[in-house]
Order: structure tokens, then C-alpha cells, then sequence
């Protein structure tokens, strides 16, 4: 005569095996949350992050993922971060609302808190423009046109020459014909 094991019930309902404290969706459940808690927990989010920074020099350079922009990026808390506010918020504490995360040393690939400091997106552009780093004319990547250009089209208008004729000769819309002749764009030329 063949034995049969009875089926009891799981605290969700479900039924579980006997021998078994949980039926199968539970246990992964609970496998699943465990692993989250692991990866998650801030010591542990910390070794994780500095495994991924090279500390040699004075910049401590994130080494693994960036966007197009030079930030590293890491995945902490079910979340996606820029590498430079996560080792800001480990190393310093939480970073308030509408404040950014700026780097002393313009290396956007530095992760060392030391370089971190807090500010707002205005105080992050005059560092920047103290600094001198604003990209103007050629050295945007979406200009089509040189400081040469520029100057010989304001020339151009000055002789008389039509706005619609401009913009076609220089492969540019009347818009932006216009904003260079009125000097709203192009102004530092």
C-alpha cells in the first residue's frame, strides 16, 4: 500500500508540503527580500561602491559605468544614482531637497567626498562660469557654424543683404540667422 503525505496549509492559504515551514511562494518571497536586505543594507552598499572606485590618486576616480556626461552610475536602494551623490550621501549624510551635488575639482568622474560640497544649480553655473568652463559657440557640439562665420554673416546683414538669403547661404534657420545678427546668441563674438 502506497503512503501519502498530507497537505497542510501556508499562513497565506496555499497549500505547503508537511515537512515544509512555507509553501513555495513564500520561500521565495522570502528569498527575494533577504537578498534585497543584503544588497541594500548601507555597509554593505558602501563596500560595494568603494570596489568600484580606484583611491590611488588625489580624485577618487569611479571606474566602472557613466552616462554620456562622464558621471559614474550605481544602483543603490532599488534605485539608480550618479556615482558622486551616492558617495556623498554614504560618506556625508542625506542630501536635502533641490540641492545639487557639486565637484571642486570639475572632474566628473570623481567620487571623492573630500571634493564633494553641497549647492543649488545656481550656485554650481557661477562656479562653472568662475571657473571658465562654459562651452560658447564652437565648442558646443550642436553649433553649425564658426566665430569666422559668424562675423562674416553679421558683415553680410550690415551690407544689406536679406535675412532669408543669409540663413540659406550659411545652412541655418531665420531664427537663428536673426539671434546672431541681434547678438542673443554668438555674443561673445
Amino acid at each position: 500500500m502506497l503512503k501519502t503525505h498530507k497537505t497542510t496549509l501556508c499562513q497565506c492559504g496555499r497549500p505547503k508540503d508537511y515537512r515544509a515551514q512555507q509553501c513555495k511562494a513564500c520561500a521565495n518571497r522570502s528569498i527575494a527580500s533577504e537578498r534585497w536586505e543584503r544588497q541594500n543594507d548601507e555597509a554593505l552598499v558602501k563596500e560595494r561602491f568603494l570596489a568600484k572606485v580606484d583611491r590611488s590618486g588625489g580624485c577618487w576616480l569611479w571606474t566602472p559605468a557613466r552616462d554620456k556626461d562622464g558621471y559614474g552610475l550605481m544602483r543603490a536602494w532599488g534605485n539608480q544614482w550618479r556615482a558622486h551623490r551616492l558617495s556623498y550621501h554614504l560618506f556625508r549624510g542625506p542630501i536635502p531637497n533641490d540641492t545639487v551635488v557639486c565637484h571642486a575639482c570639475d572632474n566628473p568622474s570623481c567620487v571623492n567626498p573630500d571634493h564633494l560640497f553641497l549647492g543649488t544649480n545656481t550656485d554650481n553655473t557661477a562656479d562653472r562660469n568662475r571657473k571658465g568652463r562654459t562651452a560658447r559657440g564652437e565648442q558646443t557640439a550642436h553649433n553649425k557654424l564658426t566665430a569666422e562665420q559668424v562675423r562674416e554673416l553679421r558683415c553680410r546683414y550690415e551690407t544689406g543683404e536679406k535675412m532669408a538669403c543669409l540663413a540659406r547661404a550659411f545652412g541655418v534657420t531665420q531664427a537663428t540667422a536673426w539671434s546672431i545678427v541681434r547678438r542673443q546668441s554668438w555674443k561673445h563674438v
